[in-house]
């Protein structure tokens, strides 16, 4: 730290040290994303993906748990999970990646399940990273 002529202090602006490779994490993440985007010929919102991720690992849940587990509100998630559907809340053509389901013991109660191209999706992204040849 350095001092000028009235004695304020003044530090350097020099970038902290950036890691000589990203970790396993950052790779992971990176080649999800590749892949979605790969896959849509577009980004999904890192919110939706999370929602998507969320459904995959807890089959059969519903719109109130994922809210609570990833701390989002529940118009944002309902819009997640509709923009994962067969039709957006737009209305729009979507990518039919989840289902929703009514629960035959309590009908107020939609159980979100991943479809075939959902599953398969799921698949390759937790597909081990291949290394770097």
């Amino acid at each position: 730290m350095h001092t000028d002529h009235q004695g304020a202090s003044r530090q350097g602006h020099a970038r902290p040290a950036s890691p000589a490779a990203p970790g396993p994490g950052l790779i992971e993440l990176a080649r999800a994303l590749g892949q979605v985007r790969h896959e849509f010929g577009r980004d999904l919102p890192l919110q939706t993906l999370r929602v998507f991720i969320d459904i995959a690992i807890n089959p059969g849940t519903h719109m109130t748990a994922i809210a609570v587990r990833l701390a989002l509100g529940k118009s944002s998630t309902c819009r997640s999970i509709s923009a994962l559907t067969a039709h957006t809340w737009r209305g729009q053509r979507g990518p039919a990646l989840v289902e929703v389901q009514d629960d035959p013991d309590e009908g107020r109660i939609r159980r979100l399940h991943l479809t075939s191209r959902g599953e398969a999706l799921a698949m390759r992204l937790n597909a081990p990273v291949r290394a770097e040849g």
